[in-house]
């Protein structure tokens, strides 16, 4: 028996030498049929409570940690920040502190001192103006009207005086006509009178001076004083409400300053405590990593205020928290069954149900503008071997089954070809070669669903589309 000789890729005999075209050959399979949406994320535990960095200051160096996967209780240090610069800040703040407290006592001296000058102020010219409006009152009411009774008590005596002596002199007179009297007596008696009408008519304008000059002058100097001292009372009232007021804002300034500077020691004192970070519960420590932005969380590192630093986990319910591509996402829904492999251990697969997806699509972020994920829960099932040893945070990627079924045949995807607007596939048979065209159901990374045109055994070239295309453009030519 003579073999075939080869001629352009085709045997002496008219056959295609598949191999030397570099294809292959596969049975059509009748069997399961699984489509899956790849997911890549970490395990955690169900309501887990996170630890994050509570001081409010700029980063914060990393100084003590408790390793990875200790069991810790509630209460007990697991992390703690390097507060050195606090410290020293703190130190500052209590100087300044101690400065501010010693003002507002001084403040406070100056007040009560201020409060005793206007006192003594005030009462100085409360007197001025009691002794005052007194004088006026009594010079008013008393002193006035008796100075007048006594000049008009003073010019009646006088009006009589001289009234009496003029009777004398009237005597004198006639005893001088008679002769009974001397002439010198006479000049003598005559001479009182003249000085009695002298004395009269000094008391009358002394009388008069006083209605008509004196006693108003008086008045008006004495209700001048009294008014002098009510303005002067009202100046001193004003003026120890304004020096009140300002030692009172003095005191409320460094009142201010001792507020302002005990809230900066409360927030470092704050800040210290927080970095002093203790376990809120009793559970495992996971530590949480942010391997996007390429931070890990070690001793020796920067940590940013509210940065997530560490899981406190339960292991009675483990999930895996991880992300799909947004192009795949429709696919999925809840109660799929996922298969997953841990990368520390990617020979043992573990089963686990998609619980949760998440409603949008994550934000684009700058180093990745095209790709954008939706977050999804995978419950893990405790009922499997290996459970208890699973690794929290370690990494996983995940196959959820979105298509699986039993009894679907089936073809490799690289036998499928497009044949003049036909799907199609090349079937191998005893007697060559033949163009068979297919009905297409789902698909997977590897094979396809074939719904008519094939059936289960039946043999199947599989290679490149551009070889299988012009095989099969010669078979029909």
């Amino acid at each position: 028996m003579s073999l075939p000789v080869l001629i352009g890729g085709f045997a002496s005999n008219g056959a295609p030498d598949l191999e030397s075209m570099g294809l292959e050959t596969e049975s059509v399979k009748l069997g399961r049929f699984t489509s899956t949406v790849r997911a890549t994320g970490d395990i955690r535990t169900y309501n887990p409570s996170i630890v994050s960095n509570d001081c409010r200051a700029r980063e914060r160096r990393v100084i003590e940690l408790t390793p990875e996967g200790l069991w810790v209780d509630a209460g007990e240090i697991i992390c703690v920040l390097d507060t050195t610069d606090l410290q020293i800040k703190l130190d500052l703040q209590r100087v300044a502190l101690i400065r501010a407290k010693a003002g507002v006592s001084a403040a406070k001296s100056s007040e009560s001192l201020q409060d005793l000058v206007n006192s003594r102020r005030l009462s100085t010219r409360r007197y001025r103006d009691v002794v005052a409006r007194g004088q006026l009152h009594a010079y008013e009411q008393a002193e006035a009207g008796a100075e007048i009774e006594r000049l008009e008590g003073d010019v009646q005596l006088k009006k009589k005086t001289l009234q009496s002596i003029q009777e004398e002199f009237a005597s004198t007179q006639n005893s001088t006509a008679l002769g009974y009297r001397s002439t010198a007596a006479l000049m003598a008696v005559d001479a009182k009178r003249r000085n009695a009408q002298i004395t009269l008519e000094n008391a009358t304008g002394k009388l008069n001076l006083a209605k008509e000059f004196e006693q108003p002058r008086t008045f008006l100097e004495l209700q001048s004083g009294a008014e002098n001292a009510r303005q002067e009372l009202d100046r001193a009232t004003l003026q120890n409400k304004l020096s009140l007021k300002v030692t009172e804002l003095r005191t409320l300034e460094t009142q201010r300053r001792l507020a302002i500077i005990q809230n900066q020691v409360d927030h470092t004192t704050a800040a210290i405590a927080g970095c002093t970070i203790r376990a809120p519960k009793a559970g495992e420590v996971v530590y949480c990593h942010n391997r996007d932005r390429g931070r890990c969380i070690e001793v020796g590192q920067f940590v940013y205020y509210r940065q997530d630093l560490i899981r406190i986990s339960d292991r009675s319910r483990l999930i895996v928290a991880a992300r799909v591509i947004d192009r795949q996402a429709h696919e999925l829904q809840e109660k799929q069954p996922v298969e997953f492999h841990v990368q520390t251990n990617p020979d043992q697969a573990f089963r686990g149900t998609l619980i949760w997806i998440a409603p949008m699509a994550s934000t684009p972020v700058s180093y990745l503008p095209y790709d954008r994920y939706y977050d999804v829960e995978i419950s893990v099932d405790p009922d499997q071997e290996g459970f208890t040893s699973l690794p929290l945070g370690a990494t996983v990627v995940a196959e959820i089954f979105v298509d699986d079924r039993i009894g679907v045949v089936q073809v490799p995807v690289k036998g499928v070809l497009n044949h003049h607007g036909d799907y199609a596939v090349l079937v191998k048979a005893p007697d060559g070669l033949s163009v068979s065209a297919i009905q297409l159901g789902a698909n997977n990374e590897t094979n396809v669903e074939i719904t008519s045109g094939l059936d289960s055994g039946e043999i199947v070239v599989i290679g490149d589309q551009q070889t299988l295309r012009k095989l099969a453009d010669s078979i029909t030519r």
